[in-house]
């Protein structure tokens, strides 16, 4: 199994309903979350797009 590195860039900007809010970078773009969920979710979700991408090219 290949092991493929990816990079987060996370800033939070404020905290309110005790959760975070700010905005997450990953390959140059730039992403708001309202919620620590919000935020898992997003980079799961990249992960995932990523795996497929690379399975599919296998």
């Amino acid at each position: 199994m290949q092991m493929d590195e990816r990079t987060f860039c996370v800033t939070v900007s404020s905290q309110q309903y005790h959760t975070w809010q700010g905005v997450l970078e990953y390959e140059n773009r730039t992403y708001s979350f309202l919620s620590e969920l919000d935020l898992v979710r997003m980079m799961d979700d990249f992960l995932r797009d990523n795996k497929e991408k690379t399975d599919t090219e296998e």
